[in-house]
């Protein structure tokens, strides 16, 4: 398959992901806002400006740079892979040790437990992130759809299932841990990429130099995209938060 042909039937099935992705995600809230009060959309809500940060952190631009790059070698890939684990599980500490105080600047509790269970998508993304980024550079959409469609419906199953039986806010992290597990769990069984045991100093600084421009700009977008509801939140009751989220 010649170039051209790569280019467009990869743009055919991205937009066909992205458009499936839209349709089972607005129909899936329509269900699940008429199962959860609006305060139990806002409490995950008032998490956004730290999971935005936390992710952009942990891929840190360097994935972009493996696009980029003409020739990435299996070091390459291994390497961010180390990068992105690591910093992963640190920011998840930062997360679990900071969540009381998260909890008490919103002035509400249930913060503290909702913040360490829905943190956890910053390990399980990564742990499948390189899988993505190899998957997009060879341009093989129509493989992340089969992966990231199926993961999306079950995880609306599990959110819808919870939020059914009274979960109330526990199914919306309920519905988003299943997804990442789940993306994870098939990039693993049905990707032939594995990390080695090497983590190369000089192709990280290189990828760095690269990438931190992109954390850099990464944070002030995610700074500005939630600091609407990082305001309403604290001077607000979850509910208007979820009214606005929505």
């Amino acid at each position: 398959m010649s170039l051209k042909q790569k280019a467009l039937s990869g743009f055919f099935w991205a937009v066909i992901q992205q458009f499936s992705s839209q349709g089972i995600s607005f129909f899936v809230s329509i269900i699940l806002s008429r199962l959860l009060l609006p305060e139990e959309f806002g409490l995950i809500a008032l998490l956004s400006i730290f999971v935005g940060i936390g992710i952009v952190l942990f891929e840190a631009g360097l994935s972009q740079s493996l696009i980029r790059t003409e020739d990435p070698d299996i070091e390459d890939y291994s390497t961010i892979f180390y990068f992105n684990l690591i910093v992963s599980f640190v920011i998840y500490i930062i997360i679990y040790f900071s969540s009381p105080y998260i909890a008490k600047f919103y002035n509400q509790p249930l913060l503290n437990s909702i913040s360490r269970w829905y943190c956890l998508i910053f390990i399980t993304n990564a742990l499948s992130s390189i899988h993505f980024t190899r998957m997009t550079k060879q341009m093989q959409f129509k493989k992340e759809l089969t992966i990231t469609i199926p993961s999306l419906i079950i995880s609306s199953v599990v959110g819808v299932y919870m939020a059914y039986f009274g979960y109330g806010v526990w199914s919306l992290v309920g519905s988003a841990l299943t997804q990442s597990f789940a993306v994870a769990l098939q990039m693993w069984i049905r990707s032939d990429w594995r990390p080695v045991l090497q983590f190369n100093k000089l192709k990280f600084y290189y990828h760095f130099n690269y990438g931190y421009k992109l954390t850099l700009s990464g944070i002030l977008d995610s700074l500005f995209t939630n600091i609407y509801v990082f305001i309403i939140g604290k001077f607000f009751a979850p509910a208007q938060v979820g009214f606005y989220n929505r």
